[in-house]
């Protein structure tokens, strides 16, 4: 099968990691040809010397950020779809912002677009809510675009199917994992006897992950 990994619109934080994961899965699986379209911040950290002869790789220069860099990078995806004429097409976390002619599925984890009552908006100044809000309507419009959406959890299943009216047959719910590397990994840890709680927070500083309120959460933990 010939398919298209796309990811060319994903900048930083869990993304980036799940679709260098999910590329470097795909290597135990020959059997297809795969042409992967990378943003320039997974360009650069993936190796594509390791890959074998099935693997084919695409700089998309300009990720989709604004009006005219989306302009722009539709015109090259579209161009290389036509060029490379997948049987699929796969955007790790979309919305693709462009519409595959292809079969299209899609993965979404875009908290903002299906918790719409989600207390993180209130931590939001006016102008900054309004632009959230307005780019949710856009993601939302896009992401039904594609034949079958992914998620991570039967809640964002449910929510999606709620507030994005998407029919439940085009939603599939696979968890997350870890990467293959930690299979063979051991470390010793050494636990001290501290006063103090200590949270450790592995995460971009996203606004939609509400982590300001851990200052109010910290005080109600014993």
């Amino acid at each position: 099968m010939i398919l298209v990994i796309n990811t060319s619109n994903l900048k930083k934080g869990g993304g980036i990691q799940v679709a260098l994961s999910f590329v470097q899965e795909c290597i135990h699986f020959n059997e297809n040809e795969y042409h992967i379209f990378l943003s320039p911040n997974n360009s650069s950290q993936i190796n594509q010397k390791e890959y074998p002869e099935n693997f084919h790789f695409y700089l998309i220069r300009k990720p989709p950020s604004s009006l005219i860099q989306t302009i722009f990078a539709i015109h090259q995806l579209k161009k290389l779809e036509e060029e490379i004429k997948p049987e699929c097409v796969f955007t790790v976390f979309g919305p693709a912002y462009w519409t595959p002619k292809t079969f299209h599925v899609s993965g979404f984890a875009d908290g903002w677009c299906y918790n719409p009552d989600s207390i993180a908006f209130d931590g939001l100044g006016f102008k900054r809510k309004l632009r959230i809000r307005a780019l949710i309507t856009l993601k939302n419009y896009l992401i039904r675009k594609a034949n079958y959406i992914i998620v991570e959890t039967e809640t964002a299943k449910k929510k999606i199917i709620k507030y994005l009216g998407v029919n439940k047959n085009q939603l599939f719910v696979v968890g997350n994992t870890y990467h293959e590397v930690f299979l063979n990994y051991r470390k010793k840890v050494f636990i001290r006897d501290f006063e103090e709680f200590k949270l450790l927070v592995l995460s971009s500083f996203y606004a939609h992950k509400n982590l300001r309120i851990i200052d109010q959460v910290v005080k109600k933990l014993k």
